[in-house]
């Protein structure tokens, strides 16, 4: 969504109401709120309040989309008011100077509101596997690999682990495996939602139960016992003397994971030994933060391109102390931080 400069917006989960100051580089809209403040927010997180807005346009970031490998896309405006065909999964085509099919692009679609965590497996009886896993944002897509059209010969099969992320923390896990056989791939073609290319298309999945579980949730206290027979070491619950009553008060409840902040020579790593690097500090911070049972904290990741993000959210996803997590606005952190919930 393309928001004009001085155009009056409202910030859908907050409620505060302010204007479009500029488009930034990373995708999003910075808002001027009436204090004052500024912050970053995502377009499809803004609700346009001007009375005479101009007719929704087609998303400007996917005209950029061509062979090159974006992170994830912001999606067209005009489809928020369409029917969701949910988590897809589409084969867009590349041709040769010939006119021949020489690959294709393999792109996630989310067209849901909320974000997805996903472990994708595409597996060749005679050929690598194809492997993916990350966070798909809300209404995005996100291209994943490339298969050489040769490969449609080798039995191609798509495993797919998928947990939801919503307000109401994260889902249970979903699994589906789809067999990319050639009649059902040459026929299905249409133009993927957001992504606005003809690709050939799957659905993985169409819904899920976001609005919350059928069977009562058990809490950490239940689980704790369940799992050692009811002889739990105090802190998960309440310090057990005055050291332990100490070191919960000097604990930190926030942690910044800014590389600058962990090491004087980040300017010798490479990206992947930064992000080694963050993830190990992040881990001992959390193991700390649970054994003291420390209810909540912060950590603090910025914004930039999301991988250190995402990278801590596959880690938060599947540790079992987390009640839940959040990467929501917060007057303090802005977009930056996420919110971990240890009670």
């Amino acid at each position: 969504m393309i928001f004009s400069k001085g155009t009056k917006v409202r910030i859908r989960h907050t409620g505060d109401e302010g204007r479009v100051e500029a488009m930034l580089d990373n995708g999003m809209v910075k808002v001027i709120l009436p204090g004052g403040m500024d912050i970053p927010v995502f377009p499809d997180d803004l609700e346009n309040l001007e009375l005479d807005a101009v007719p929704k346009k087609q998303n400007h970031f996917a005209k950029k989309m061509e062979n090159e490998k974006p992170p994830q896309i912001l999606a067209k405006p005009q489809y928020a008011i369409l029917k969701s065909l949910g988590l897809q999964l589409g084969f867009l085509p590349h041709h040769s100077k010939e006119g021949m099919i020489k690959e294709y692009s393999i792109y996630l679609i989310n067209d849901f509101d909320f974000d997805i965590m996903y472990d994708f497996y595409l597996s060749f009886l005679n050929a690598p596997a194809i492997e993916s896993d990350g966070l798909i944002n809300g209404m995005s897509f996100e291209l994943i690999g490339t298969m050489l059209y040769d490969r449609l010969n080798d039995a191609p099969e798509v495993e797919i682990d998928v947990w939801p992320i919503t307000t109401a923390g994260k889902g249970e896990k979903e699994n589906k495996v789809v067999k990319i056989k050639a009649k059902t791939f040459f026929s299905n073609v249409i133009t993927a939602p957001l992504l606005d290319k003809q690709v050939h298309h799957y659905k993985l999945f169409e819904k899920f139960n976001v609005e919350g579980k059928s069977k009562k949730e058990e809490d950490l206290l239940s689980y704790t016992k369940r799992k050692t027979g009811g002889k739990m070491e105090k802190f998960y619950r309440e310090p057990s003397d005055w050291n332990d009553v100490k070191r919960v008060a000097e604990f930190i409840n926030e942690i910044d994971l800014h590389i600058e902040y962990l090491s004087d020579d980040f300017d010798k790593l490479d990206n992947g030994g930064k992000l080694r690097l963050q993830l190990n500090v992040f881990d001992k911070y959390m193991e700390k933060a649970m054994k003291l049972g420390v209810p909540k904290v912060f950590i603090i990741h910025g914004v930039g391109k999301g991988k250190l993000k995402d990278a801590i959210a596959t880690r938060l996803i599947k540790m079992e102390g987390v009640a839940s997590f959040k990467n929501e606005f917060h007057p303090k952190y802005g977009w930056g931080a996420t919110e971990v919930d240890l009670s």
